[in-house]
């Protein structure tokens, strides 16, 4: 699983007029809660313990949380043996083996 977020672009050989209307977009979103630190994953009914989610911006430094969306989420939740922890370039998420799926949001922080 691979996340792609929009950045603003921290060089630039173009048009200043272009440069500006990037930035612009992305601090829109950012006013508008769109960050690049906020997603959604999916953890497929396996018999898997371990879900690596790529996530280039992602640090080792940074805290990872997890919020369940889905009720089958807050019940494994509530068991307490799922967590995140975020590493250089990916996150790794620490789980039960599950019958159905089940639906997080990851919140990075950092």
């Amino acid at each position: 699983m691979s996340i792609d977020h929009q950045t603003a672009p921290e060089f630039w050989a173009g048009r200043p007029e272009e440069l500006a209307r990037k930035q612009a977009q992305v601090l829109n979103g950012v006013l508008r809660g769109q960050t690049n630190n906020v997603f959604v994953v999916t953890l497929r009914g396996t018999p898997e313990v371990t879900t690596v989610v790529t996530a280039e911006f992602s640090r080792s430094t940074q805290v990872a949380a997890l919020v369940p969306k889905s009720s089958a989420a807050a019940v494994d939740f509530a068991l307490g043996t799922t967590y995140a922890v975020a590493g250089n370039g990916s996150i790794t998420i620490n789980h039960e083996p599950g019958a159905s799926d089940r639906e997080y949001g990851v919140v990075l922080q950092g």
